[in-house]
């Protein structure tokens, strides 16, 4: 890594053959996006107020030029904010929305509440690469979460030994990532 100082003085990139991928910014470029995803899916209450509030002291030191987007989950994505670089329309727009989007959840617990849980994650995930992907350069996304819903995938321990699933795990979690 160099200073920042030292990117201004350096001379423009050449251009990467097809396929190749670097996470080095152009001198001059303008500054990163991050995606804030908070998941009320799978957090308590405590935990997505938490967030909230650290998120807000974020802000008040995000570095120049940092363009922010906010996303929360529940049973549906909702964009908070679109892509921002003003630090008083980002708190503003987490301080809309203090209290969390408590969205009926599939009651019982078990292999088909997790499963159900795990398609809304994955449905999320696509939707934030789909709009990640008009914006080029690097991105990073932030996932405030009380638990990956994965426990519907493990030996079988929770759901009596009868259910488990590691290929539907690998497979829904592929899905998620190809999308970002």
């Amino acid at each position: 890594h160099h200073g920042a100082s030292n990117l201004a003085a350096q001379p423009a990139l050449p251009p990467l053959g097809p396929n190749t991928f670097s996470n080095r910014r152009q001198p001059g470029a303008a500054g990163t996006y991050t995606v804030f995803l908070l998941d009320a899916l799978d957090s308590p209450v405590t935990a997505q107020m938490y967030a909230r509030e650290q998120l807000l002291s974020w802000v008040g030191s995000m570095p120049p030029g940092n363009q922010v987007a906010i996303f929360q989950l529940d049973t549906q994505l909702h964009l908070i904010q679109g892509f921002t670089s003003d630090p008083a329309v980002i708190k503003a727009a987490v301080k809309e929305r203090s209290q969390p989007l408590l969205t009926a959840i599939p009651a019982g617990g078990g292999y088909t509440t997790a499963a159900i849980q795990m398609d809304f994650l994955t449905h999320a995930m696509q939707s934030i690469g789909a709009y990640l992907q008009t914006r080029p350069g690097r991105k990073n996304l932030v996932w405030f979460t009380g638990h990956v819903p994965r426990y519907s995938y493990d030996n079988g321990t929770y759901v009596g030994g009868a259910l488990h699933d590691s290929e539907g795990f690998l497979s829904n979690y592929i899905k998620s990532t190809d999308a970002l």
